[in-house]
């Protein structure tokens, strides 16, 4: 009898196991959001939201879409220097913000003056669900804990503070994410070349995936897969992708492409 029973458990626990891992995309999916920046003469610092995720499907997608698996969720302040002029490369890590949160809105991230210096501010719940306010050094990661309470001085030297728009701008195309020290999104997923066609050629992936997919088959120098791609691919930014490695395009020059290209 208990051995009917163990036998029973263990088939549950494959069919579970098995269903599970079907109802999630084979591929991942990257977002990388941003905060406001802060200047400091050619370096703007910034922090960065940056979650790896793979989207439900099938049944558990009902009946409100469902909830992505999430792989990696990290926030880091980033310094981008002003004279690599647009290429991604300029980004640099500077340290992983501390984990202690229940979630924190990049949109709501504010700068002001603490000690006569500019910090990021971030107002935010811990895990314990009490609020506080987290003021950051940009420049060495160094963080502050205060309670809500704490009077914050609004800086008003505009010309210092850098928009969303354009730090949003300065990871648009990141593709090599082991230079950055980041987690790889290419970890989760097979690399065999069949797999790489399929995804690249047939997949709904996000921008984000296509360049690194891209960046990695130039990288291992598999140029016939990259070829074979290249003459079967419909999408334009899969083709300005693969001009931008192949022809050492610039960043103004991919926007363009993608503008003439309907």
């Amino acid at each position: 009898m208990k051995k009917h029973i163990y036998i029973t458990a263990v088939i549950v626990l494959f069919t579970l196991t098995f269903t599970s891992c079907r109802m999630y995309s084979k591929s991942p999916k990257v977002s990388i959001l941003t905060s406001k920046g802060i200047l400091f003469n050619n370096e703007i610092f910034f922090i960065m939201h940056y979650k790896i995720f793979k989207q439900p499907k099938g049944i558990i997608k009902f009946p409100d879409g469902g909830l992505p698996k999430i792989l990696i969720d990290e926030y880091y302040i980033v310094k981008y220097q002003q004279k690599y002029n647009g290429n991604p490369q300029g980004n640099k890590l500077i340290c992983k913000i501390d984990s202690n949160y229940s979630h924190i809105d990049l949109q709501f991230v504010d700068i002001s003056e603490y000690d006569g210096n500019l910090y990021f501010i971030i107002k935010y719940k811990n895990k314990e669900w009490k609020k506080l306010l987290y003021i950051i050094n940009p420049k060495t990661g160094e963080t502050i804990k205060k309670s809500k309470d704490y009077k914050i001085i609004k800086n008003n030297n505009e010309q210092n503070i850098i928009s969303r728009k354009s730090t949003e701008e300065f990871v648009r195309f990141i593709y090599d994410y082991d230079k950055l020290g980041l987690k790889n999104p290419l970890d989760f997923m097979k690399l065999n070349d069949k797999n790489i066609k399929k995804v690249l050629l047939h997949d709904k992936l996000n921008g984000r995936m296509h360049t690194a997919l891209i960046y990695y088959l130039i990288k291992n120098k598999k140029n016939k897969l990259l070829n074979e791609i290249e003459k079967e691919n419909t999408d334009k930014y899969i083709s300005g992708d693969i001009k931008y490695f192949k022809q050492g395009w610039t960043i103004e020059q991919l926007k363009e492409y993608y503008k003439s290209v309907k």
